[in-house]
């Protein structure tokens, strides 16, 4: 099965939805490449290239990301699409790749083990965090489990008043706090054993 099976199985089985990531990286063009030797077990040619981005723009909810050196053809073929350039490094030296998406950015992340502007700041707040659970867990468990309903209500509260841009960056998900108690239940912010 081929990057392009896999592109008409997510649309044929209705995986074209808002919650779905597609990250794309083929074997890049030999026209972009220092070296124009044969590198991967399967290469792709340009025809392949093409192939699989048609495949790609046909998915209408999906959020895609392609890799590759810049160049004419992903330039105009995702025309329209947002870019974001970076320096890379190889075994032929520095290189600059380009990355190709349909979706906008937001200010939410997915991960937020990345919060942070360096290295240096993401410990900081890394300590802030691991301190700022520890005394959590310290707290009676009612007063542990008030705290983080009423965090919960003004998460919800401040959802509401930001209104449909949360919600399309939400994408549907539900965003609760879990807590795990002393005896090992795993507790919803609505106090309720889970």
């Amino acid at each position: 099965m081929d990057a392009e099976d896999v592109l008409r199985y997510l649309i044929a089985h209705k995986y074209d939805t808002a919650a779905t990531f597609i990250y794309i990286d083929l074997p890049y063009l030999f026209s972009t490449r220092k070296g124009q030797r044969p590198v991967y077990r399967f290469e792709a040619d340009e025809f392949k290239h093409i192939a699989v981005i048609k495949a790609t723009r046909a998915l209408k909810h999906a959020r895609v990301m392609f890799s590759h050196y810049p160049n004419d053809l992903y330039d105009e073929m995702l025309a329209g699409w947002q870019t974001f350039n970076f320096m890379s490094t190889t075994r032929k030296g520095q290189v600059l790749e380009r990355i190709y998406y349909n979706y906008e950015l937001t200010d939410q992340l997915h991960d937020y083990s990345y919060i942070g502007e360096d290295f240096r700041e993401r410990e900081a707040l890394s300590r802030v965090k691991k301190n700022f659970i520890r005394k959590l867990k310290r707290l009676d468990p009612q007063l542990r489990n008030a705290i983080l309903q009423d965090l919960t209500s003004q998460k919800n509260a401040l959802l509401a008043n930001i209104g449909k841009k949360c919600d399309d960056a939400l994408n549907g998900y539900s965003v609760d706090f879990i807590y795990v108690d002393e005896a090992r239940h795993l507790v919803s912010s609505q106090n309720k054993e889970v």
